[in-house]
């Protein structure tokens, strides 16, 4: 649903996710910190979260790449560079900012659409990363859209 991505819902490459017994985290790591076009297994994870950002856990995540949760944080990790939690919540503030910008929905549907059921804890959150609140964020990219 985020950006209105087609395509499969994060199908791994099967030379990543299969049975080989392969070093993994070094095939993935040559793709260190670039774009979600990555293939493999972290590019499945990204596909997935970018097209499960209302519904997601670490649990769903790993269970539709057919890997242990603990195992997929850490190898997540060693091949980006990023905490899998952070990638997350980098990926659902980047949407909620995209709807703001583009959008009239209210902030309720926004912080649903993003994963966050409490709209407050959501608001919590985006001004944690932003330093200001989603409204905030919409008056100021409605008000004067340069660089944004």
């Amino acid at each position: 649903r985020p950006h209105g991505m087609p395509g499969p819902e994060g199908e791994p490459g099967e030379s990543s996710a299969g049975g080989d017994k392969r070093p993994l985290a070094e095939e993935e790591t040559e793709h260190k910190p670039s774009s979600d076009d990555e293939p493999g297994l972290i590019g499945a994870v990204k596909q997935y979260v970018h097209e499960n950002l209302g519904d997601l856990t670490r649990e769903s995540i790993a269970e539709a790449v057919a890997v242990n949760a603990s195992y997929l944080s850490r190898l997540f990790h060693k091949a980006t560079g990023e905490k899998l939690s952070a990638y997350i919540l980098r990926k659902r503030i980047e949407y909620a900012k995209e709807l703001l910008r583009e959008t009239d929905d209210k902030i309720t549907y926004i912080a649903s659409a993003v994963g966050y059921l409490n709209d407050s804890y959501f608001i919590k959150i985006f001004r944690n990363v932003t330093e200001m609140t989603p409204y905030e964020y919409r008056k100021m990219c409605r008000s004067g859209k340069q660089g944004r």
